[in-house]
Formats: structure tokens, C-alpha cells, sequence
């Protein structure tokens, strides 16, 4: 699986080209301490749980903890940090949701992680955007742990792929895996334009549902753990849950419960799209 690793531009200009955005240490060497903590704190709290194996381990490897947000209340500070918000509001404009949150913890294995994909299922695999317009969807990819060479655990992908659709159109709901990309990984060979994302911990890497990405092995020795944070328009459904928590209402601040989707009592149903107090409330600038 071994092949070449990129560093992705942190330049705004080149993120269309190549549908990623790096943003080198959005988190300080405290804040990766902090939050590496937390998601071994929840980890743990949830293998206690008879049916762990069933619902968060995505595979022998690998540890996948779905609406991490409201599993650990303490991720919710990621949602609005101050090193990723602006990146976020430049792609999708003011109107941001999170419509879904992860937590992966990947130990060692020499089997790929996970294999070529975009995300949002065949409901979206096949919807595709002007990229001089703003993001449907994207995703916030918040590295834990160093990437600094091929085949730890690093997020593969293939620049500018994300204005691509998949050669086969048939709709199947259960298939939403990039065979034209698996077939070379089936192989031991990467597709054409492959590469594995190099990246230091406190890293972030901003990407659109549309990217073909994968998950390479990891045999660098060391456990790779991260959290994710999609991003979608207020208007979306959520992506990993229906409604957000009480419990997480209670310590979010206003913008974060905006975030979550949570509209006070009384509101109308049209400011799902138009809310009129939104850039308030994000607070931004008009």
C-alpha cells in the first residue's frame, strides 16, 4: 500500500483545486493533549458497554464512535473553534450546521482501513456543485496523533476528484464504494493520483463530501486517533442524529445550539433557511 504522502496546501486558493484545505496546528500542543484525553475517556467509558463491538467497532482495527459531540460533551468546543469556524464559513457561507461528529481510533493492522469512498451515500454520491460556488457539505478532519509518513493510518485521496462522479450510475443503496478506485487497491496498487496525507498532530484538514478518500494501513506502531466534524447548511438533516440532547443544550452556547440545529420555541419553520438573526448569532460581521 506504500505509496508517496502529500502535504496539503494551507493556501484558501488552491482548496477548490484540490478539494482539500490544510490547516496546520489548529490546535495547540494543550489543546491535542486535552482532547486526546477526552476521546480516550469516552473510548473507554463505552467498551464498559455490552454491545460496544457491535456498535463502534467499524472493524478488528479500528474504533468509529458516531456523534462523538454528544457521547463527550467536552468535543463541542471543536465545533466553533476560532482556528477552523472562519474556514468552515468561507466554504458553506453563515448558514453552518454540524450535521454529524466521529471520533476514530485506528490500532495497528496491514490491512487497508477503510476503502475508496465519498461520503453522504448514494443519496449524494452523485450530486456535484460548482466549485467557484459555496460547499454543500464538508468535512473537518482533526488529526491526533503525527502522520509523518506512508501507512500510518493516513487519510488517502486523490486531488481534484471531487468535481469527479463515479463511472457506474446505477442507484443501490447498500453500495456507495468507489469500485473504479477499489479495483486497484484489490490489486496492492493505489489508483492514478493517489496519496496519503501527511500531517502533524493539531492539524485539520477541511475536505467536501465529494473527495474520494480512503484509509491506508497502519504499521507506523503507534495508535491513530482523530475526530471529525461534518458541516452542512442549517437546512440539512443531520447526518448521526435526530435531535440534539438536553443534556448537550444545556452546555452549548448560543451558537453552538444554532449549530446543532436548534431553533427557539416559537420559531417559524422558514428560518431553517433565513433566519434573520443568523450572522448574530454566529457571530460575524455583516
Amino acid at each position: 500500500m506504500l505509496t508517496e504522502t502529500w502535504l496539503p496546501s494551507a493556501d484558501p486558493d488552491d482548496y477548490k483545486r484540490d478539494g482539500c484545505l490544510l490547516i496546520p496546528a489548529a490546535l495547540a500542543a494543550d489543546e491535542v493533549a486535552r482532547v486526546t484525553a477526552d476521546v480516550d475517556e469516552l473510548v473507554d467509558r463505552l467498551r464498559g458497554e455490552p454491545d460496544f463491538a457491535t456498535r463502534h467497532m467499524e472493524s478488528a482495527h479500528s474504533v468509529r464512535v458516531r456523534h462523538a459531540v454528544g457521547q463527550e460533551p467536552r468535543l463541542l468546543r471543536l465545533v466553533d473553534h476560532p482556528a477552523i469556524l472562519g474556514h468552515v464559513v468561507r466554504a458553506l457561507g453563515p448558514y453552518v450546521a454540524l450535521v454529524g461528529s466521529e471520533v476514530f481510533v485506528r490500532s495497528e493492522s496491514t490491512a487497508t482501513m477503510a476503502p475508496f469512498h465519498t461520503d453522504g451515500g448514494p443519496a449524494m454520491q452523485f450530486v456535484r456543485l460548482d466549485h467557484a460556488h459555496r460547499a454543500l457539505q464538508l468535512k473537518v478532519q482533526i488529526f491526533l496523533t503525527d502522520l509523518p509518513g506512508p501507512d500510518h493510518g493516513n487519510l488517502i485521496v486523490i486531488p481534484g476528484s471531487h468535481g469527479r462522479v463515479p463511472n457506474s450510475r446505477e442507484l443501490d443503496v447498500d453500495d456507495y464504494w468507489l469500485h473504479e478506485a477499489n479495483e486497484y487497491v484489490d490489486r496492492g496498487e493505489m489508483p492514478p493520483g493517489a496519496v496519503q496525507v501527511r500531517a502533524a498532530a493539531g492539524d485539520a484538514l477541511l475536505f467536501p463530501y465529494s473527495l474520494w478518500h480512503a484509509v491506508a494501513p497502519n504499521t507506523g506502531g503507534r495508535t491513530r486517533k482523530s475526530v471529525i466534524l461534518r458541516y452542512g447548511h442549517l437546512w440539512h438533516r443531520p447526518f448521526d442524529y435526530l435531535v440534539p440532547e438536553p443534556a448537550l443544550l444545556e452546555v452549548a452556547t448560543e451558537r453552538q445550539r444554532r449549530m446543532l440545529g436548534h431553533l427557539a420555541p416559537g420559531t417559524q419553520p422558514q428560518w431553517w433557511y433565513k433566519a434573520p438573526d443568523q450572522v448574530e448569532v454566529m457571530g460575524l460581521s455583516r
